[in-house]
């Protein structure tokens, strides 16, 4: 079975923000928990430290490991979360988590939008 990792980032971040600290996120679980061959990666966006603490605790509560990454520039906090490999129907934990794309929450200064020039 193709294995999966989860990654929740926080949708109050600007984009930029987003991708940072989402990239620290999975270097922490890669670090702690390994990359098999062939790894997916589902990124889903929640509420604030909030939403992180949700992700966190219900992946716990399904017997799954996950990381937080602490952002201590600017005062930022817990600014995402990745977990460790998962397999098979223990992915469905994760259905109810918004996928981060082009319909999700925008900035208000639609900096997701803007094209690099």
């Amino acid at each position: 079975m193709t294995p999966y990792v989860y990654l929740a980032v926080r949708s109050d971040l600007d984009c930029a923000r987003r991708v940072v600290q989402a990239s620290h996120a999975a270097q922490e679980s890669g670090a702690k928990f390994g990359c098999p061959d062939n790894c997916h990666m589902v990124v889903v966006e929640v509420d604030g430290e909030a939403g992180l603490e949700k992700f966190c605790a219900k992946a716990a509560k399904n017997g799954i490991q996950s990381v937080m990454f602490y952002e201590p520039d600017d005062d930022l906090g817990h600014t995402a979360a990745c977990t460790e490999p998962v397999r098979g129907t223990v992915r469905n934990v994760f259905r109810g988590f918004r996928l981060l794309g082009p319909r999700t929450s925008v900035p208000p200064d639609n900096s997701c939008l803007q094209q690099a020039s």
